[in-house]
């Protein structure tokens, strides 16, 4: 009505947007009598009726619970596909950023620590923050010594164990970080019980990391792992439901040497960082 806008329009509008969010039938309910994400989607309605460019939302999905949380998730994804507007959406939920985002902007104490798609984030992250922050459970981090060996170069952590790193990143491990300290990210779902086809490489006794089983979470199609080190280092591995141990067994684990991650122990930064879109 401030807009002038003829009565006839705006019944029209209102009537789509509600369609649109689900809530057909709904437009003679007073606010008070809808459920939590009902109402959500009543403000929703709202913003979007006067054809915004773009939409901010500020964590709209916070008071929710979680599975009406995942609900709205994908209405939410759905809408902005239908409309083509942009939004900006803000949230403290990285599972919620990753779901929703088609560019993902990471924050700390107000600066930018990466801006880039949703993969390249998770499969190429600029740094500790932004690693520890993207994945659940989060990515496993390790402090070691780089150690040349022959031509290569291998992790070793403060129990012995050693990890051999690719052939491509050895020669730069060498040159500069040759008995220096740096820090080892991997990913749980990086973790195997058998030794795969793609570290063919690699030597299978300097892939494995023997640890001592602390809790087994069961997660119907999957098992997570937490496990103990030898120096007493904790870390965790996304397994197959088949994974057989319990707590107090010794598990010995392969690792993706391909996929994992080498961190400056001062910048914190991804040494192999490539910065672009995949």
């Amino acid at each position: 009505n401030l807009k002038k806008v003829d009565k006839s329009v705006i019944e029209q509008k209102v009537k789509r947007m509600l369609k649109m969010v689900g809530l057909e039938g709904f437009e003679k309910r007073d606010v008070t009598l809808l459920s939590g994400g009902q109402q959500q989607r009543v403000a929703i309605a709202r913003a979007l009726v006067n054809e915004p460019k773009v939409l901010l939302l500020d964590e709209p999905l916070g008071a929710l619970d979680a599975k009406i949380r995942k609900q709205m998730q994908i209405e939410l994804k759905k809408i902005q596909r239908e409309v083509g507007i942009t939004f900006i959406y803000v949230t403290h939920d990285q599972t919620e950023a990753m779901t929703l985002g088609t560019r993902i902007v990471v924050m700390k104490d107000g600066f930018i620590r990466q801006a880039d798609t949703p993969s390249a984030i998770y499969e190429d992250p600029a740094d500790l923050f932004v690693a520890g922050f993207i994945g659940s459970p989060s990515m496993n981090f390790m402090e070691g010594t780089i150690h040349k060996n022959g031509e290569g170069a291998d992790f070793v952590l403060a129990s012995g164990q050693k990890l051999e790193i690719p052939k491509q990143k050895a020669e730069i491990m060498v040159e500069r970080y040759h008995n220096k300290k740096v820090i080892l990210g991997i990913r749980p779902e990086h973790f195997s019980e058998k030794f795969k086809k793609e570290n063919a490489n690699l030597s299978a006794d300097r892939c494995g990391l023997t640890g001592t089983i602390v809790v087994k979470e069961m997660l119907g199609a999957e098992s997570i792992f937490y496990l103990k080190e030898r120096s007493a280092l904790e870390f965790s591995a996304r397994l197959s439901v088949e994974t057989q141990g319990r707590p107090g067994d010794e598990l010995r684990l392969y690792v993706d040497m391909n996929r994992v991650h080498f961190f400056d122990t001062k910048t914190e930064k991804n040494i192999f960082y490539h910065g672009g879109q995949q």
